[in-house]
Order: structure tokens, then sequence, then C-alpha cells
């Protein structure tokens, strides 16, 4: 018997799944461990070393325990190398990886905490003189454990610990954008990933830092606070504002696809030895039943040898999505889409490489049975493979029904019991210049206003379904600003309860948006509030921001169901 683990999905949120396979003889299990193994071992894009640095102090002080329970357990079984660090003070993950001269020995750097720990790691190593050559070996990886992790909901859809630690094993890619924020009084140069506030919202953060004894709960309380008193600040922004598309960034938007960044992959040489060692690519050696055992690639022989797949539908990682459940009696069934290059030959012959893909896809065929509920596909233009256990083997598997596969060309999103959605390229405008020599023309707003924002991502979190800026993409070079003119506090607190909600909070006449590759803040009069930039306080009011666009590579796809 061998055991596959792939993953189970409900909207933006995964599971674990395991399926067990039988074969006749100990001999053709051992070659079905094997050959998987092999296929495992050539998919480069998944991280053999991480760095994990944990902040025990962020939200709800639960980091440690979230990392020990939800996301070690993910890596071990991935066989992942890690390295652990905890922080025990502020700046200081900023400060060791500025000067760090260990990161060529890891794939990337996985953040277990808020979006005030992430952007310290981002800005530690954006700071470093050689970070160009670092972000094309490093990917990012968030873990929501902070007090809002809007960023570990804008690009996984959720905060949910285990979804990101299957999005970072699996080796997800996509590269997401970050402002380059500049004090105009002094000069100093700090990084937001997602998002910027002036008046409420630096208001806010500000008051809040007297009452940190109170946890998450103070932006609430300082919040409630700055409604009852509101202020009102005068200002002016200028800006390169670009056409405001009302089109939501999900997995494979083409809007974000424009002159991508090539894929990254991990260059680390895999950890362990060779067949026999059994620390590659989820292989977990050792038998504890019946028949031969061993360790590595030759320990599938008994009851009981396992191997870990994290495909995230059927058996073996050559599938690119989640069924709703796996075989057996009545098990949920599988929904597989293919992706682009998942399924890579690591040493097994073309021909047997095609019996094996053939053999695994029959099995599950039969061997799946529809659960109901809903599953979906994100599949690329190109290569597919599918994945099982081979009927000659003698998989079990009681359940009837047959395994669907959704797909679609180009990047598209397919939705759920069999709706498919396509994000097409707009057909008037476009986010991204075309060139520098097309950058847009410099406007300017003026006024007394509540608070103006700019979110770099969505900004979505568990308060507001869609976010801040429902409509902000993950890559496209720009910023999305909300400017809150001047109102009642009446007025305010119905903009701030439709936030929260479904409903349209930019349907006022105090609200306007705008889309901008770059901005610049002045204020004006007497009265100046602070910036908020990604939960840290901006003392100086008047700023400079420059979109840098793709420059964070991060373990992540963006939410496949918006």
């Amino acid at each position: 018997v061998f055991v596959v683990h792939f993953v189970r999905k409900k909207k933006n949120r995964w599971k674990m799944q395991e399926i067990a396979f039988r074969c006749e003889t100990a001999s053709l299990c051992r070659r079905w461990v094997r050959g998987i193994k092999e296929l495992l071992v050539g998919q480069a894009h998944r991280p053999r070393s991480l760095l994990v640095i944990v902040n025990p102090f962020g939200g709800k002080r639960l980091a440690r325990k979230i990392y020990a329970k939800k996301v070690a357990p993910i890596f071990e079984l991935a066989h992942i190398n890690v390295e652990m660090r905890e922080t025990t003070r502020a700046n200081e993950a900023r400060e060791t990886l500025q000067a760090a001269t260990d990161l060529a020995a890891f794939d990337g750097i996985v953040v277990v905490g808020g979006d005030g720990m992430f952007n310290e790691v981002l800005t530690g190593l954006m700071l470093r003189e050689d970070y160009a050559r670092v972000r094309r070996r490093l990917r990012l990886g968030a873990i929501g454990a902070g007090s809002t992790n809007t960023l570990a909901f804008s690009v996984n859809g959720t905060d949910c610990p285990l979804t990101g630690a299957l999005h970072i094993a699996l080796g997800d890619h996509l590269s997401t954008d970050v402002c380059r924020v500049t004090e105009v009084a002094t000069g100093d140069t700090q990084y937001a990933a997602t998002f910027m506030g002036y008046g409420f919202y630096g208001d806010v953060i500000d008051d809040s830092e007297r009452f940190r004894w109170m946890g998450p709960a103070r932006y609430n309380y300082s919040g409630f606070r700055k409604i009852l008193f509101s202020s009102y600040y005068s200002g002016q922004l200028r800006m390169r504002a670009v056409d405001y598309i009302r089109e939501p960034c999900r997995t494979g938007c083409v809007i974000c696809n424009i002159s991508r960044p090539a894929v990254h992959v991990a260059s680390t040489a895999p950890s362990g030895g060779g067949d026999d060692d059994g620390g590659e690519s989820g292989v977990d050696g050792g038998a504890s039943g019946g028949g031969e055992g061993g360790s590595g690639a030759g320990a599938g022989a008994g009851e009981g040898s396992r191997i870990s797949m994290d495909g995230e539908g059927s058996a073996v990682e050559g599938v690119r999505d989640g069924g709703k459940g796996v075989g057996g009696k009545g098990s949920g069934g599988a929904n597989a889409g293919t992706d682009e290059g998942a399924l890579v030959n690591g040493g097994v012959s073309e021909a047997d490489a095609s019996r094996l893909e053939e053999d695994l896809n029959d099995a599950l065929e039969g061997g799946m049975s529809d659960g109901g509920g809903d599953s979906c596909g994100v599949v690329e233009a190109g290569a597919g493979a599918g994945a099982g256990a081979g009927a000659g083997a003698g998989a079990s598997a009681d359940a009837g029904g047959g395994a669907t596969a959704s797909a679609a060309a180009g990047g598209a999103v397919v939705g759920g019991r069999g709706r498919t959605e396509s994000v097409k390229l707009p057909t008037e405008g476009t986010n991204v210049p075309a060139s520098r020599d097309d950058e847009p023309a410099w406007r300017t707003v003026e006024g007394t206003f509540v608070c103006v924002t700019a979110s770099v991502i969505p900004c979505i979190n568990d308060k507001s379904e869609d976010g801040v800026a429902p409509f902000a993409h993950l890559g496209d070079g720009c910023v999305d600003i909300m400017v809150v003119r001047k109102c009642s506090r009446r007025q305010y607190i119905e903009h701030m309860i439709r936030i929260a909600s479904k409903k349209d909070h930019f349907d006022f006449d105090f609200v306007e948006v705008y889309r901008a590759s770059e901005f610049e803040f002045t204020p004006l009069g007497d009265k100046s509030s602070k910036w908020n930039v990604d939960g840290e306080i901006v003392q100086t009011p008047g700023i400079r921001v420059k979109v840098l666009r793709q420059q964070i590579p991060m373990f992540a796809r963006g939410r496949e169901f918006v």
C-alpha cells in the first residue's frame, strides 16, 4: 500500500486529503513509489530550503502555535528543509535580512506574522544593494498570524495558515507590486506592500499605539474614538492617473500578466541523498506491514509505505486542482485541472512516464465519486498530466462516477460546479503604460479630506470581504487611491459600514477613486495628520510614492474565487 496526499478545496480555502492505493505485488508497489518520486523530484519550482521568520508578539500572539501546528507539518511532509527564527524586538528582521550573507542557502523566506512583520522583512531585503539578484532566486511567503492579515487574504483569498503553507509547499509563484515611499522633508525611504492611509487611517493607527495592551481590539476602539471626534485635513494630491477599470484581480489575471516577469524556480540542490534516503519531494519511506520495507524510493512494498503528494486534485502533483473528496466509499469527487509544466519527467523514460500518467488517470476515473460542493480548476495554456493509481496495480477505490477536468487556455479561472469565468483584457484603456515614454500626465486634486488612501492590493480582511480597494490588482504597477472629502459624521459612518458589506462604498458624492502609477501628497494649512504605511507611522505628512511593478516574488497564485 502507498498513500498519496492531495488538496481538497472549498472556495479559496485548501485542506489536505489522502488516498491509499493497494498493489497486487510488492515489486509493483515499489515501481509506483519510485516512478512517482522521480516525477516529483523534477519539479524545480518547489522550494527545498526555507527561512521561516516568526513574530511571536503580533496580533493575538499565536504565531508560534500557528507555525507549529498548521505550517511545520506541511513543510515536513513535503520534505522541505527549514530554518526557523523568532524575532525578539521591533526591526530585528529588517536589520538581520539587510545584513544577511547566507540567503543563497534558501529558496524562499516565509513570514509567520502580520502585515507589519512582512513589511519589515520586505524592507530589509529591498534595502540590500543586491536585491535585484536576491529577488531572482528568493520568493516570499505570508502566513497570516497578525491582526488583519490583509496580504495573506489578498494573495490567497484567505488567511488560513494551512492554505498558505500548501501554496508554499507546491511552489506557487506570483509577483506583486510594492511602493517606494519617500518622506519629502527628510528624504527617508521605506516600502509599502499593502496600504497607505492619511487622515482617519493615520489617526487611528497613531491613537492605537497608546492601547497596545488591548491587542487587536485597540484598532476598533481607536476607530470608534476617531469617528466620534472627526478631524478634517487640507491637502494637495498630484498623481499620474491611468484608466480606472472596475475588474477584480484573480488567478490568471490578464492585466497583471502583461509583460509578466519570468517564473522563479528553486535552484538549491535537493536535500538528502539518492533513491535510498527517503528525503526527496514528499516520499515517506518505511513499511509498517507485510511485504518488503526499507526507505526512500524503494520503500513502497509493504503496508503503510507512504508517498506524500501535494498535488491539488488527483493522486499525483501533475494536476493543478483539488477535488471535493477522495476515493473510497462515498467520498467526494475530484475536479482536476492541469497546469503548464506541472508534471515533470524527472528521470523516468518518456514511454514509462506516458504509461504512468495514463494508468493514473484510468484509475481515478473509475475510483472517484462526485460528492457535490464547490471545486475549481485553474489552468494555463500548455501541458497537462493526469494522476492516480494504475488499474493494473490493483488500486482500491469503491466509489462510482468519474473525475472531471475543467480547463481553459490562457490562465482562465474556472468556477465551481461547471461554471467557467474568464478574465478578458479590457477593450478600452489599460492600467499599464505601453512604455516609459507613454507615462500618463500629472493630475492634481485639492480639498479638505476626511482621509486619503492608497491601496497596493485589494486589502481584504475578515471585516471586509471585498476589501478597501476591491478592484486593485496585485501586479498592474498601480495603486488605487480613494479620496473621502469632508462630509458629515453620519455620511462617513455609512461609508464605513459599506466597506464591511458587499455594497459599493464608492457610491457617494464625497468619495472619489483614482488609479495611479505614482503620486505626491502635500499638506495644506496648519493642521496635518500622519501616514499609516503598512501599519507603521510616517511622522511627516508630505510624501512621494512610486509603484515598483511586480518586485515582490511570492509563493501565491491570487484569489481563485472572487
